[in-house]
């Protein structure tokens, strides 16, 4: 694309810059002829360059020999006229391909080259002249301004910069080494042109420069040490980067910048043992400490998941009077959200005291990193929603902070992990930036995906769909680096969408979002075809996923663990056990590694075969499974004690539940409902619960996640009485019920006339005059206590929930609900509530009203209810 610009004449580095100062004549871009539009040497082909030489274009300056030039050599453009201003202009077109970056391309750098030679050539001559003519006393000497120096020192710095940058990217230091030549040599070009090396993640480049540095003469520095020492770390090559060290030690320029790079560059290869070696020396060296070495000690320690390290190191630097910085608090918070399992205990509550300290801290304020390390943390936990909501929102009102899609990606994971799929499609709806980029799609459709959500998956659909529309816009019009660029994220977004697809079971959305992902030339990759397998087998279309595994292969992709442990599963719905068998044989003779899921799946494929024999076969896989050192996890033992359920063998499932317990392994709801069931079934229910207790007080931990997996079991099979005991042990402990678990009581209890109970557990947990409690229930939970309330003929405690749950909890009651409370409300003869909210209910459900009125005619006697009756 031509470039079109102002008119005037250019130096030669202004010309190959595609810079230009208006004027008479022609140029922005480079080489162009006066008044018409030509290419951008940096993007010119070298087929153009040549034919510019042979057509007569003075190549070194690119631009055309004419009359009224300034300068023999080139230097200058030859035309009439004088420059006019000073105003510089870039090619636009370059700049989008390379970033932002005037980069040349290497035609561009060796022109440039070329043309500094016979610019210094031409210098020489006319200098020489120069001073024949002083001798002979016919010359005057031209003074010059030290302002126009200083900006012609500073202009060729920055041009020195990127023409460095230029050469590294493109791998031709040996024109970088010809400029230093051409120039006057100093060590700030040699440090330069080595900072830019380290930038681009160039080592080998930067101990070229440094080679050929100390070949000029020129003692390394500390600067010179330690970008050479981060070269060698981001190029993960720790060895250099000690050589290099030990070389600054001798050379006394070892300081704190130094060694902190080395240790960063220990850290980058997870050698803490070495960077912890390195901090000791450091103290013996007498070298001190900043908060820059505490941050990379922290950084360390958290890449190996060593959160108490972290914060052993965060309590070192406060007793040290070492003040932190953002990056210090964002590293503590990043540790806690690398957590797992039982460690997660407490973490919502650790971080937001992590926040308090921060706002203790002068002039550290709260940023976008903090933030979504924050929400990350709390999202481990799934505790805190309530409190990070306060937060984002102080922080956009006070700060004017602009939350990026990582805090929208944090935040709406923690929406996810604490249950509230609503408030993350609201988040999106409000707040994010359409088109939806990938990253905050993604997090947003596994939130929906663990939370089994339809209704927000079809509007979850919808953003993604208008994603890539835009997407194909994208590919048609932009260019070919941008794409490839983004292609990736973009594959991430359509795989998690798929895998939301398959959760939810929506099998046609998900093989369309397979369609469109194509449509938009974009490559499916492992993951792409393991989501497709799983969605089909959620549906139960065995064949479906066969065949989706031989597309795979025929995509010249090879199968990893997880698409052989879903087609593994898959089998299983199907009760082909033997076909999963040669799956994990095909494995081993693949040299892939088992793991526990494959190890559980083929004990379920033969656990659902329904025959003595599969049983007694996967009692045997579980033995081989012990003997190769895999450790079995919950699901493993829900399907053994289902298996123990096939053959009526109680007493084998009570040593698989005692030895998991004491293995570690921590009961959740597939467990309990396994082992609830076949002691049901053979009278041996109040065994199973109090060996359950027995194994809770002493092989557990945290009891707290595995007592509500039990209250949940007991309810979801209408055990009330065993439930509500279940939740007085809870208490008993010390453990404070979730909302969550709370409500799943209340209901059944509403579904089993435990009215009273029901009652006391909302007034508990719910009522009063407090505010509203972090996670309050759906309208569903208020809708069957009123409703239950009303039947018992309790028509104070139902006014009372009913106003809970319009007033503070900002919840509306069903139709259902509704249609309850004005026939309690006709019961109990409260006629002006009845009318108010007969009002309402006609708008909508009218019919349905209808009938509860008709059925309590008999308790409608005055006239007032009787005009509710006829307009009904």
């Amino acid at each position: 694309a031509p470039c079109r610009g102002a008119r005037g004449r250019a130096s030669p580095s202004e010309a190959l810059w595609g810079r230009t100062r208006a004027g008479k004549g022609s140029a922005e871009g480079g080489a162009v002829r006066p008044g018409a539009k030509g290419k951008c040497l940096a993007r010119m082909d070298p087929s153009d360059a040549r034919r510019m030489g042979h057509a007569g274009w003075d190549v070194s300056s690119t631009f055309p020999a004419g009359r009224g030039g300034r300068d023999a050599s080139g230097a200058f453009p030859a035309g009439g006229g004088h420059a006019q201003g000073n105003a510089r202009q870039r090619c636009t077109r370059c700049r989008a391909v390379t970033g932002g970056r005037n980069l040349m391309t290497e035609v561009g750098l060796e022109m440039y080259i070329r043309s500094l030679s016979e610019a210094a050539a031409a210098t020489a001559t006319a200098t020489e002249a120069r001073d024949r003519t002083a001798g002979n006393g016919h010359g005057r000497k031209r003074k010059k301004s030290a302002g126009s120096s200083s900006r012609s020192s500073n202009n060729n710095n920055t041009e020195q910069k990127e023409f460095f940058a230029s050469c590294v990217s493109k791998g031709r230091l040996d024109l970088a080494m010809e400029y230093i030549s051409l120039v006057n040599s100093t060590p700030a070009l040699y440090r330069n042109l080595l900072s830019c090396c380290t930038r681009a993640n160039d080592f080998e480049g930067a101990r070229f420069v440094y080679t050929k540095q100390k070949e000029a003469g020129y003692t390394p520095n500390e600067f010179v040490y330690s970008n050479l020492i981060s070269a060698a770390g981001r190029a993960k090559d720790p060895a250099s980067a000690a050589i290099y060290l030990e070389e600054a030690v001798d050379a006394g320029v070892a300081n704190t910048v130094v060694v902190n790079a080395a240790m960063d560059a220990f850290g980058r290869s997870n050698q803490a043992s070495d960077v912890v070696g390195l901090h000791r020396r450091m103290r013996k060296l007498g070298i001190p400490e900043n908060t820059e070495t505490f941050n990379i000690l922290m950084q360390t320690a958290s890449r190996l998941r060593r959160h108490a390290l972290v914060k052993s190191f965060y309590r070192r630097m406060k007793r040290m009077d070492i003040a932190p910085t953002e990056r210090t608090f964002a590293i503590l918070l990043s540790s806690g959200g690398k957590l797992r399992g039982p460690e997660v205990a407490g973490l919502a509550d650790w971080a937001f005291g992590v926040l308090d300290d921060i706002r203790t801290c002068s002039g550290i304020r709260v940023n976008n990193h903090i933030l979504s390390a924050l929400f990350t943390a709390c999202a481990r936990e799934g505790k805190g929603l309530h409190r990070a909501k306060q937060v984002l929102g102080d922080c956009m009102a006070s700060q004017g902070l602009k939350p990026n899609s990582n805090v929208w990606c944090a935040f709406i994971k923690l929406c996810g992990s604490s249950g509230n799929v609503h408030l993350a499609v609201d988040v999106c709806e409000q707040h994010c930036q359409k088109p939806m980029s990938p990253y905050v799609r993604s997090a947003l459709f596994s939130a929906i995906a663990a939370n089994g959500e339809i209704k927000y998956g079809k509007i979850a659909l919808k953003w993604h769909d208008q994603a890539h529309q835009e997407w194909l816009v994208k590919v048609f019009r932009e260019e070919d680096t941008l794409v490839v660029r983004q292609s990736s994220d973009e594959t991430i977004a359509c795989n998690a969408v798929i895998h939301m697809c398959a959760e939810l079971g929506l099998v046609q959305q998900a093989f369309r979002a397979y369609v469109d992902m194509r449509r938009c030339e974009l490559q499916p990759d492992c993951m792409t075809f393991n989501a497709l397998i799983l969605a089909c087998n959620r549906a139960n279309q065995s064949q479906r996923a066969i065949k989706m595994y031989e597309q795979m292969r025929q995509a010249g992709l090879e199968p990893d663990e997880v698409t052989y442990g879903v087609l593994m599963d898959t089998y299983a719905n199907e009760c082909q056990p033997d076909e999963a068998m040669k799956l994990f044989i095909t494995m081993k003779q693949k040299g892939i590694k088992h793991n526990t899921v494959h190890y559980t799946s083929l004990i379920n494929a033969y656990s659902k075969a329904g025959t003595q024999d599969g049983v007694q076969k996967s009692f045997l896989i579980y033995k081989m499974m012990k003997m190769s050192g895999i450790l079995p996890n919950e699901v493993t033992l829900s399907c053994l004690i289902d298996a123990c359920r096939r053959i009526y063998d109680v007493d084998r499932a009570f040593q698989y539940f005692v030895d998991a317990c004491k293995e570690g392994i921590v009961p959740s709801d597939g467990t309990y409902n396994q082992l609830l069931k076949i002691c049901h079934a053979n009278g041996r229910f109040d065994e199973a619960l109090a060996l359950v207790y027995k194994m809770i007080e002493e092989h557990v931990e945290s009891p707290e996640a595995t007592m509500k997996s039990l209250i949940r079991v007991l309810s979801a099979q209408h055990h009330v009485e065993p439930a509500l005991s279940a939740l007085a042990k809870m208490q008993g402990m010390g453990l404070e019920p979730s909302v969550d678990t709370v409500s799943t009581l209340i209901l059944v209890c509403c579904q089993n006339d435990y009215t009273a109970d029901a009652y006391d557990l909302y007034a508990n947990a719910l009522g009063g005059d407090d505010e509203a409690v972090e996670g309050a229930p759906d309208g569903l939970v208020f809708s069957s206590l009123v409703a239950s309330l009303a039947s018992a003929n309790r028509f104070a405690e139902m006014l009372e929930v009913r106003k809970a749950c319009y007033g503070k909890y900002n919840q509306s009651l069903d139709l259902s609900g509704e249609m309850a409370f004005v026939a309690g409300c006709c019961s109990a003869e409260l006629m002006g509530q009845a009318e108010m909210s007969f009002n309402e209910l006609t708008k909508e459900g009218g019919e349905s009203l209808l009938a509860v009125l008709l059925a309590s005619q008999e308790r409608l006697n005055d006239s007032g209810a009787e005009d509710m009756l006829e307009r009904a």
